[in-house]
C-alpha cells in the first residue's frame, strides 16, 4: 500500500530533487539508491530524474522515509 505522503507525485518528485543533491543526514550511504546519482553531475541528475518511472520514483522515497524512521530522523 502506498503512503498518503506518495500519492502526489509532482510533491515526491520535489522531495527527491533535493534528495538526489544531498542526504538529509549527509552520510550518503552505499546501500542507498540514490547514492550513484549524487556523484553525477548536476544536469545528469535531472535527466536521471525525469526519466525515472514513478513507480521507482516512489520507491525511492518510499526508502528515504524508512531510512529516516530508522535513524530517528523525520522524513
Amino acid at each position: 500500500m502506498i503512503s498518503p505522503d506518495v500519492e502526489n507525485i509532482e510533491a515526491v518528485r520535489a522531495k527527491v530533487v533535493s534528495l538526489i543533491i544531498e542526504c538529509p543526514t549527509a552520510d550518503n550511504h552505499n546501500d542507498c539508491p540514490l547514492h550513484a546519482q549524487r556523484q553525477r553531475s548536476f544536469s545528469d541528475k535531472f535527466e536521471w530524474l525525469k526519466a525515472l518511472p514513478e513507480a521507482d520514483l516512489q520507491n525511492i522515497y518510499l526508502t528515504h522515509c524508512e531510512c529516516m524512521k530508522s535513524k530517528m530522523y523525520r522524513a
